[in-house]
């Protein structure tokens, strides 16, 4: 060797480099080997508990692993809407919010109003808007559109899943107070029912990896603790032997959510240009007696709906879209539904005219889980459409009405000309 080496160095040299790299070769060949033999690949995390950091392997390939991505909503602002935040109409405020729970339910109200803010390009949400934004997640909630559980909304029937934050841009998704517990929940069901149980330790640590939480901390280990401690109160898990598994009471596959009646689907719009809601026709909520004077209000409506683009007029609606029927209503005008239909329509009649009446304005009595509410409809009028009621000082006159968004408004005598020939130009178009 040392001869050969003396005598042809270059060569012997280009040897040994060769045999060098092919032991290598061999080397790497068995590392990848091994590690694919291996049962499973191992991943570093620790967990803190109160006085100390624990260090540990993880198999990778956890059950959890497929978990899917949190997906962040994003909406945009109507470009018909040119109101402040606050003074939006609270119709379309529900709509958006209803938006953002189909993308991201079950989710906390603080993120719904983070992203219906952004649409207005504001950085912050003041009290005004957090009320407005929370008024309008209450009306879809009681109309049966979203479904609320404290502070954490999801649309009805629909099962949550368990979702990784690990890439959010909202960072206060990744808060311990953000995380629904229905979430939850359903990682905890899921490690228990894929694993054949699990104990506390393995569930937290999964659960808080599945979320994208690659840190268990104290905050987050107590609150999947009590998530499991509900679900044991509800006989959904099961404690044996130290190990929780699935209990008697697991609940199954949801039924299919069953879609809202049109009566409710209309409600949950809120007012807007050509919907407006009255609690009563002629009783006085405030003084608790009747009032007939109320009636002036309900044609004014119409009114304004005649001069502009037709529009629908709910009577035992309040504001906030809960439905309180017409027996109040109907105290006052006869005891029944037949007698306030006839009632409107003599009504209606004499504001209006007979053949208005009879072409333009229908009157009907939907219902909802036995609860009548009565539903005008009136088409838009051809020409101005001025109408008879009384002012404060209790003086007749005929009075020019329209609508402006959400609500009616009152024109002097010279203004509906210009109304007439905006109407005019409207049917042009159309």
């Amino acid at each position: 060797m040392e001869h050969r080496l003396f005598q042809r160095p270059a060569e012997q040299l280009d040897l040994i480099l060769a045999r060098v790299e092919a032991a290598k070769a061999e080397h790497d060949a068995q590392a990848t080997g091994a590690a694919a033999r291996r049962a499973v690949p191992f991943e570093i995390v620790k967990i803190e508990r109160e006085d100390v950091t624990e260090i540990g392997l993880v198999a990778s390939d956890d059950p959890t692993s497929g978990v899917l991505p949190y997906v962040e909503a994003t909406i945009t602002r109507p470009i018909h809407i040119i109101s402040e935040l606050h003074d939006a109409p609270r119709g379309i405020l529900s709509g958006l919010a209803e938006q953002v729970v189909d993308v991201e339910g079950p989710v906390h109200i603080d993120e719904i109003v983070a992203r219906i803010r952004s649409a207005w390009a504001l950085k912050r949400a003041g009290g005004r808007i957090q009320t407005a934004i929370e008024q309008a997640v209450d009306v879809s909630a009681r109309t049966g559109r979203l479904a609320r559980d404290g502070d954490f909304l999801s649309i009805p029937g629909r099962e949550p899943k368990v979702r990784d934050r690990g890439d959010v841009i909202s960072t206060t998704l990744r808060r311990c107070e953000a995380l629904p517990p229905a979430e939850l929940e359903r990682g905890v069901l899921d490690i228990v029912s894929t694993h054949f149980g699990a104990t506390d330790d393995q569930i937290a640590l999964a659960v808080s990896r599945a979320i994208g939480f690659k840190s268990t901390s104290s905050q987050l280990r107590t609150l999947i603790a009590d998530v499991v401690t509900a679900a044991i109160s509800k006989g959904w898990i099961d404690r044996k032997n130290g190990v929780l598994v699935t209990g008697a009471e697991a609940p199954v596959a949801p039924a299919p959510a069953i879609s809202p009646s049109p009566l409710v689907a209309l409600i949950a719009e809120g007012e807007h240009e050509r919907l407006e809601f009255k609690e009563t026709l002629r009783w006085d909520v405030l003084a608790a007696t009747q009032n007939k004077k109320l009636e002036d209000v309900a044609v004014k409506t119409l009114a304004g709906f005649a001069n502009r683009v037709g529009g629908t007029l709910l009577i035992g609606v309040a504001d906030d879209g809960t439905i309180r029927g017409l027996d109040r209503d109907y105290g006052c005008l006869g005891g029944n539904r037949d007698k306030m239909q006839l009632h409107l329509t003599n009504l209606v009649t004499n504001h209006f005219g007979q053949a208005y009446r009879a072409a333009r304005i229908r009157i009907g009595f939907p219902e909802h889980e036995g609860t009548e509410v009565c539903r005008i409809d009136i088409d838009r009028s051809p020409s101005p459409m001025f109408v008879t009621t009384k002012d404060a000082r209790d003086v007749s006159a005929e009075r020019f009405f329209v609508r402006s968004g959400n609500s009616t408004q009152e024109l002097t005598p010279a203004r509906p000309r210009r109304i007439s020939a905006m109407t005019s130009q409207d049917n042009e178009l159309n």
